[in-house]
């Protein structure tokens, strides 16, 4: 009661993670990291899969890239044509991946935003409909960012940064829900552009914090050959890799995922049709937690 008495005002319009109003940069982020600390399991639980699948590509691509190419073969590829074949499939297999686990972060923060609570199950079936337009919509947007590079990083950053939470939440189609995303991006492209950037720089710095100073105390690769770690330490990173692509992917997901509740909340009042449990036509009701 006493913590009650004396602690800050809450806010009336908070029914979840969220009050239902116009949020500042600020308040979208610490929402971000509201959903990684009310729904772990949730979160995690589908993030690890994916850092695993994804780190596993990686290193079965680098494994066979480093492997002798058979002399049976007619006409045995170059090492520069198994390289681009082989990073044109890595690149398929992590956005593919990628994009699945945006999907599942917005149902997941879609639900948290009313109140609610998502199992990893939950999040799973709501998404596994949308699985092939999910990959659709994430292979061409990546294509743009590399047929044009210019143009491309800008849009994908800010004005189809919420074409995965209107996909999923809206049921649109890949083309519709990257021109959704523009039409609710369009007038503040410098604002989503600037804190998806942020929370992406954010999980990139707390990576790379965690894991320079261990690779250094662990790998050894600036001692002497006569000194270096085993085998068995020197694959440390690989297990590093999976750990932190399970803790910090997410957040940056959940904050486009938020990002995209606000526009919604600013151009269309969203917050009126949100008495506890979605009534807006446009968005599905929260999944069953069990």
């Amino acid at each position: 009661m006493e913590s009650d008495r004396w602690g800050p005002p809450r806010d009336p319009d908070r029914r979840g993670i969220i009050p239902l109003r116009p949020l500042t940069g600020g308040e979208i982020l610490a929402a971000g990291l509201a959903v990684l600390r009310e729904q772990p399991r949730s979160v995690y639980a589908l993030s690890a899969i994916v850092a695993v699948l994804g780190v596993g590509t990686d290193r079965l691509i680098v494994t066979v890239l480093q492997a002798p190419a058979s002399p049976t073969l007619a006409n045995p590829l170059s090492l520069w044509e198994r390289l681009l074949g082989y990073a044109g499939l890595g690149f398929i297999v992590q956005t593919v991946l990628t994009t699945w686990l945006m999907a599942a972060v917005t149902a997941i923060v879609a639900d948290a935003v009313v109140g609610g609570r998502t199992t990893p199950r939950a999040a799973w079936s709501r998404i596994l409909p949308d699985l092939p337009r999910l990959a659709g919509l994430g292979l061409t947007a990546r294509a743009v960012t590399v047929l044009v590079p210019v143009l491309g990083w800008p849009i994908l950053s800010g004005g189809w940064a919420l074409a995965v939470p209107a996909l999923v939440l809206e049921r649109g189609g890949v083309f519709g829900s990257l021109g959704r995303s523009w039409r609710l991006t369009r007038s503040a492209l410098a604002r989503v552009w600037t804190i998806r950037t942020l929370a992406t720089g954010l999980a990139a710095l707390a990576t790379y914090a965690v894991r320079l100073p261990i690779e250094l105390a662990l790998l050894g690769n600036w001692l002497p050959s006569t000194i270096r770690p085993a085998p068995l330490v020197q694959q440390i990173p690989l297990v590093l890799d999976v750990v932190l692509a399970t803790v910090t992917a997410p957040f940056p997901m959940a904050v486009q995922a938020v990002l995209y509740v606000d526009q919604r909340i600013r151009l269309e009042n969203l917050a009126a049709r949100l008495p506890g449990t979605s009534t807006d036509p446009t968005v599905r009701s929260p999944a069953p937690t069990s």
